[in-house]
């Protein structure tokens, strides 16, 4: 009974500790890195067809799995609220233990980010 609690507290972490990190992206001509702090403040990178392109601002966890981006996030197609923020869905692979994507647009559709795991 205590593993099965120890991997549901693991397992139920979507905390800004579990979710920082740095992601990456590509597709064909496009790329982009985002790195998550830990001070809620991200810094990505895009690069479409030679061209580079920096951002900086703020990200906040929302509901269960649910991640926010500041109006400064560089889109790939991606939907803005209303208030002209971005949100993404936290997925966690390997049992459901480790954060491992940040899939963006409804039902995944969008672009999806995967952790590296190695910095």
């Amino acid at each position: 009974m205590g593993v099965l609690w120890i991997w549901y507290c693991v397992a139920a972490d979507y905390g800004i500790s579990a979710v920082s990190g740095t992601y990456t992206f590509g597709r064909s001509s496009e790329g982009s890195t985002l790195t998550l702090h830990r001070n809620q403040l991200f810094e990505q990178e895009l690069r479409t067809a030679g061209h580079i392109e920096r951002a900086h601002g703020t990200w906040s966890r929302s509901g269960e799995g649910g991640v926010d981006f500041s109006k400064e996030f560089l889109t790939l197609g991606q939907e803005r609220g209303s208030d002209g923020h971005i949100h993404g869905q936290v997925r966690k692979g390997f049992a459901g233990i480790f954060v491992s994507t940040i899939q963006f647009g409804p039902e995944g559709e969008g672009p999806v980010f995967h952790k590296k795991w190695r910095q």
